[in-house]
């Protein structure tokens, strides 16, 4: 799941919700209301779009108030909760939205770079916020931007000021060889690379299937900016 799509659901999502605040099922809303619906575009990425549509449900609260004070029209119960199930829907929607794009969130596995850890379709579940606050450590899975904006997942195996070489077939840290459990099994995983030391503000991923694995060898440490989330576990399959 990308972020462009999760900022197109999070803003879609937003307009619905205030345009249902301002127009109710009528064509035209009250004059406030109906501005901040024409300026919604000029709002910038998700963030801002939320701002704003929270900025126009109390615009368009004052202004449902002030009609109410003027025509006195009673609504009927099925009127009433009509509007709090759409009101309901639309906020548990954005909210939904939201907590997958910042907080936790579900992504497939697009390739088999991970193998055996994971695999082809199954489904894991990120962690978008917590590990900003925690820090990664080594061994840790992440979704990250490569280049060209594809978003990738792969395990940490080098942090910053960590000298990373290869020898023997193994993976070497700081010139001790790494201990990676997490390969795989039964078989003579070989692991080549350049040497390396990672910088300040990046970490060092490669994929547990070595051998087709497109990752840091390739194209450098990831940049700390570029890392989305931390997988916490597999949801899909179970076992």
């Amino acid at each position: 799941m990308s972020a462009a799509w999760a900022e197109r659901r999070i803003r879609g999502a937003s307009l619905a919700l205030l345009s249902r605040a301002v127009r109710g099922r009528d064509e035209r809303g009250a004059e406030w209301g109906e501005a901040m619906l024409r300026e919604f575009p000029e709002t910038c990425g998700a963030q801002e779009a939320v701002r704003w549509t929270a900025s126009g449900l109390r615009v368009a609260l004052r202004e449902r108030r002030g009609r109410g004070q003027r025509a006195r029209r009673p609504l009927t119960r099925r009127t009433r909760l009509s509007r709090r199930m759409i009101v309901t829907a639309l906020t548990v929607t954005v909210a939904g939205v939201l907590i997958n794009q910042f907080v936790l969130g579900l992504a497939p596995v697009a390739s088999t770079s991970m193998e055996p850890s994971l695999r082809v379709s199954d489904r894991v579940l990120v962690d978008r916020l917590g590990f900003r606050l925690s820090h990664l450590n080594r061994g840790d899975v992440v979704l990250f931007r490569q280049p060209g904006d594809a978003t990738s997942l792969q395990r940490v195996v080098g942090l910053p000021g960590d000298l990373l070489s290869c020898a023997g077939g193994r993976l070497h840290r700081n010139g001790v060889p790494a201990e990676e459990q997490y390969l795989r099994a039964g078989a003579e995983v070989v692991t080549d690379c350049e040497p390396v030391t990672v910088p300040e503000g990046a970490v060092y991923v490669m994929g547990d299937d070595r051998a087709i694995s497109r990752d840091s060898r390739t194209y450098g440490p990831v940049s700390d900016g570029d890392v989305t989330g931390r997988v916490v576990t597999r949801l899909w399959p179970l076992g």
